[in-house]
């Protein structure tokens, strides 16, 4: 979903209080910060139910909503925040790299090409999964999420410089698995 999709249903639901628009912004979010808090706190079920604090607090935000300049980034701070308090509340504070969900292939491609490329995928995943944990959500942010290294920077509350430290050493690592299984 692109930036201005998101404003005209940030402002739906913050000025008309609409639920379809609401809904749509709920379903929307819903994979990617599932996916995101369950690779901070290590479990999707309590991921969701986070997802869901998480949206009630934006429907009871009304007008206060349409203020928020970037909403994307917004939630992911949210169930971040969330995600790190309820570490917080079972004592311990891990942090690991996302599960992928499967991929979805194009009927024309062969067995074998669906093959091979489950394959490549494998081990791109056991690459990136092999990253240290804060790396690899760096790099999962800025890869798979589409934030630039500012918005990561401001998400996950460290500085850009250390955001280019761990996508150099995303970068380097992903690819040396990666030329080692190509050659």
């Amino acid at each position: 979903m692109v930036q201005a999709d998101i404003i005209k249903l940030q402002n739906a639901i913050a000025i008309n209080r609409d639920e379809a628009a609401y809904r749509q912004l709920f379903i929307n979010f819903h994979q990617p910060l599932i996916k995101f808090g369950g690779a901070i706190i290590q479990s999707e079920e309590a991921a969701e139910d986070l997802y869901s604090e998480v949206m009630i607090k934006i429907w009871l935000m009304e007008e206060s909503l349409a203020k928020i300049e970037n909403l994307k980034q917004y939630l992911y701070t949210l169930i971040r925040n969330a995600a790190f308090n309820e570490l917080k509340a079972r004592k311990k504070i891990v942090i690991s790299s996302l599960d992928d969900l499967p991929d979805d292939y194009n009927s024309t491609y062969s067995v074998e090409d669906c093959f091979l490329k489950d394959e490549f995928d494998k081990k791109i995943n056991d690459a990136i999964k092999s990253l240290p944990p804060k790396c690899g959500l760096v790099y999962r942010l800025i890869r798979e999420d589409g934030f630039n290294y500012r918005q990561t920077s401001e998400i996950l509350g460290i500085s850009v410089n250390t955001i280019e430290g761990h996508m150099t050493l995303a970068i380097k690592k992903i690819s040396d698995t990666l030329r080692k299984y190509l050659h």
